[in-house]
């Protein structure tokens, strides 16, 4: 039966009051404790350190393979500014053509457009200069037509007199992201 006041005094009280079997055995419960306590945080060092290992392992890995680097990320970034300029000219476009929709307005719609025979969407009703012009809507042939359709398609229904270089790479971009 504990000593009266013990329970109030605390475990350093008990072991200090009591006998020395009894501090025998708290130090080596301790001691056995510790030891438990070093060997979980043996592990677990080892663990964060093989983790970190690995992290930094698979990082290296994704740069060799070409992961993100610096020419690569200013090369999206500058897709990316392309893309928001294209929005910008998209804009005056939107007049007579459609993007994202296969409905006809004053021209054509633009749906997939790049890799299209020009003249060749069924339901609209295109001049026969554009229809007998032989064009394959690309980059190159786009841009041409783009700084000046009646320069291209002699006889063509766009009334656009031209656009600049700038402007025509933006919305060509945008283009090929629909």
């Amino acid at each position: 039966m504990p000593e009266r006041g013990v329970a109030r005094q605390g475990l350093l009280a008990r072991v200090a009051s009591g006998s020395a079997a009894r501090r025998t055995r708290w130090c080596r419960d301790c001691q056995g404790q510790q030891r438990r306590y070093m060997d979980r945080f043996k592990k677990q060092r080892v663990r964060l350190a093989f983790g970190g290992l690995l992290w930094t392992a698979a990082v290296g890995l994704a740069i060799l393979l070409g992961g993100p680097t610096a020419d690569s990320a200013k090369a999206y970034h500058d897709k990316r500014m392309r893309i928001a300029a294209g929005e910008r000219v998209v804009v005056t476009c939107v007049a007579c053509h459609r993007f994202t929709s296969s409905v006809h307005m004053v021209g054509p719609h633009l749906v997939r457009v790049l890799g299209r025979r020009a003249g060749s969407v069924a339901g609209y009703e295109y001049s026969a200069a554009m229809r007998n012009s032989g064009i394959v809507w690309d980059e190159e042939s786009l841009t041409r037509f783009l700084r000046g359709p009646e320069r291209m398609v002699s006889g063509t229904k766009m009334p656009l007199s031209g656009m600049s270089d700038s402007d025509i790479a933006a919305l060509i971009q945008y283009m090929k992201e629909l």
